[in-house]
C-alpha cells in the first residue's frame, strides 16, 4: 500500500465512540460502536473492530484525549478497512472531515506538543 499520510501519527489507545450514519443520512437506526484506537493524527485515526466497515461511510465520532482529558467530537469518513494480523479483527482508517476549530487546536497541541523520550 502506498503511503498517503500527510500528518504525523502517534500510537495511542483511546476509546472511540463511533456512530455509523445510514447511507444518505436517511432516517433509520444508527449503529453505535465503542472501539479502541491504535493511532491518531490531525487528519484522522485508526481503530480496531471485529467487523469491517464500508469505505466512504460517514460517522460521528467522540473520544477523550489522554493528556488533557478534552472531549473531541466531530464527523469522519471511513477511508479503508483491512483484516489485521489477528484474522478475527479489522483495522479501520477514519479521516476527520469536520471538527470544531477549538477541537482541532486541542488535537494539534496533543500531537505536536507531546514530550519526546
Amino acid at each position: 500500500m502506498d503511503e498517503k499520510r500527510r500528518d504525523i501519527r502517534i500510537p495511542e489507545e483511546n476509546t472511540i465512540i463511533l456512530n455509523v450514519l445510514p447511507e444518505g443520512e436517511e432516517a433509520g437506526v444508527k449503529e453505535v460502536f465503542e472501539l479502541p484506537s491504535l493511532d491518531i493524527s490531525a487528519g484522522g485515526l485508526r481503530v480496531v473492530a471485529k467487523d469491517s466497515f464500508p469505505a466512504d461511510r460517514e460517522v460521528n465520532l467522540e473520544f477523550v484525549l489522554k493528556n488533557s482529558q478534552r472531549v473531541i467530537k466531530g464527523r469522519g469518513r471511513i477511508r479503508w478497512a483491512a483484516q489485521s494480523a489477528d484474522e478475527n479483527q479489522f483495522e479501520v482508517g477514519i479521516e476527520f472531515i469536520k471538527l470544531k476549530p477549538e477541537d482541532l487546536a486541542a488535537l494539534l497541541d496533543h500531537i505536536y506538543n507531546r514530550p519526546v523520550f
